[in-house]
């Protein structure tokens, strides 16, 4: 048990994380609220005008597939974020793009797209199984359901006819998806 002296400091340093992850939150929010949007195939987008250029791109790759049909039915907002992921839990389920992904090329951000819908699709499907209650992480989230949205992906970037390199690459992730834990950095 903490004493005085000791639950003070750690009251202190949760105090200013709290005011941290606060402040970052709002700055994140004024950032998005300053930025256009506009929507393009039912989906919102919110971003730089750059963004919005190079998610129309992606967007006009990813709807020549049969994957597209997934991307209009488990995403509502494509953002601009710090990094990327999927928020598949709100009411208008969200992917928010890190400019390393959307910078990547249009085929390549087009298959993000597609794998992050799929984390969203294994969300919804989960939630749905559970009569409305929120479903365990591991249902769309982890070693597993990275597989398959890895699968949705390599898939894809068939579909969009992508380099072999780009398949290759997402199949072999498929074997070990463990590159998404730790600092995300795209």
């Amino acid at each position: 048990m903490p004493n005085t002296k000791q639950a003070g400091l750690l009251g202190i340093l949760l105090a200013a994380t709290v005011l941290s992850l606060t402040l970052r939150t709002r700055t994140q929010q004024t950032q998005q609220a300053q930025y256009p949007s506009e929507t393009v195939e039912g989906l919102d987008l919110t971003g730089s005008p750059e963004f919005i250029a190079k998610t129309r791109e992606a967007l006009d790759q990813l709807k020549r597939t049969k994957c597209f049909k997934v991307v209009k039915q488990y995403v509502a907002i494509i953002k601009e974020s710090e990094t990327s992921g999927m928020e598949a839990y709100l009411a208008r389920p969200s992917y928010g793009v890190g400019k390393r992904t959307w910078q990547a090329g249009a085929v390549w951000y087009a298959s993000t797209i597609a794998h992050d819908a799929f984390h969203s699709k294994l969300y919804h499907d989960a939630k749905d199984k559970l009569k409305g209650k929120e479903p365990p992480e591991t249902a769309w989230t982890g070693k597993e359901a990275e597989k398959k949205c890895l699968r949705f992906q390599a898939d894809a970037l068939r579909q969009m006819r992508a380099e072999k390199r780009q398949i290759d690459y997402v199949v072999q992730l498929q074997k070990n998806p463990t590159y998404q834990d730790g600092k995300r950095d795209w």
